[in-house]
């Protein structure tokens, strides 16, 4: 079941700076509103450009963003509490701001029968926090936050008898590429990308039919932001040879500018 993205999220996303967010804020090309469709089979009845200003009130209230003025300008910035919140929901967004120290983190336990609460808890929130399992037992992440998350939780539930956290520059197994390449399923990920770049080009190639490769656009543009949520943020030696990851966003990006530029220029007139 996919997590659902609330509104609270995607304007905690922007503020980040995880993903290019305010333009879509203004709906100029109802990208988001795709994306919820998309996903859910729905559109939010709040997912309207008038409640931005309250949702960020909110936010303010709630002590998940700050905020300060400069000449007459507000900007915005997650507090603690906001970064905390964001990251917990969604941690792997974060590896693609987080810089890789060339560390892996890699959690063993041997939690038994009648311990079965403590050991279903621990699976869950090792998923939830960016984790992914090499063996039932055997967990790893390549993200520093996600391993202070489970070291805290480790401690919380006094469990550090039972579940060992340790640190590596390497994986303890044979054949690391391809061992990290099939536990994030990045070759058929990259066939994904590969799919949605063509349909880019393609897209690219009819942009003279405005109306028709817009929906196709929208569709296409959230299968690519549901993808990349998932992604670590690795050395390009652990992706496959024929990864096109970057050219397919510089593509998106380029024909969402198009897209956002044709929208204004419409409305002007």
């Amino acid at each position: 079941m996919k997590k659902a993205i609330k509104i609270t999220d995607v304007i905690l996303f922007s503020i980040a700076g995880v993903i290019d967010l305010f333009e879509e804020m203004k709906d100029s090309g109802n990208l988001f509103s795709n994306y919820y469709q998309n996903l859910y089979g729905f559109v939010p009845k709040n997912w309207k450009k008038q409640n931005l200003v309250k949702l960020l009130s909110t936010c303010y209230q709630n002590k998940l963003i700050s905020r300060t003025k400069k000449n007459k300008k507000t900007f915005f910035d997650l507090t603690v509490s906001g970064k905390n919140h964001i990251y917990k929901r969604f941690p792997q967004i974060f590896w693609q701001k987080e810089h890789w120290n060339n560390r892996w983190y890699i959690v063993f336990f041997d939690i038994q029968e009648i311990n079965r609460h403590l050991r279903d808890n621990l699976r869950n929130t090792l998923k939830q926090t960016g984790f992914s399992m090499i063996q039932k037992s055997v967990w790893i992440t390549p993200s520093v936050k996600s391993s202070i998350f489970i070291k805290n939780w480790i401690d919380q539930n006094h469990a550090s008898e039972k579940i060992i956290l340790i640190e590596a520059n390497k994986i303890p197994f044979t054949y690391e590429k391809h061992l990290i390449q099939k536990i994030w399923n990045l070759k058929d990920v990259n066939i994904k990308i590969k799919t949605i770049f063509n349909v880019l080009k393609n897209i690219k190639n009819r942009l003279t039919d405005t109306t028709d490769v817009k929906k196709e656009f929208d569709t296409i543009y959230s299968q690519l932001i549901e993808i990349s949520i998932g992604i670590p943020s690795l050395p390009k030696k652990f992706y496959p040879q024929d990864w096109i990851y970057d050219q397919t966003w510089n593509l998106a990006k380029e024909l969402k500018g198009h897209f956002i530029k044709n929208s204004t220029f419409e409305a002007k007139r």
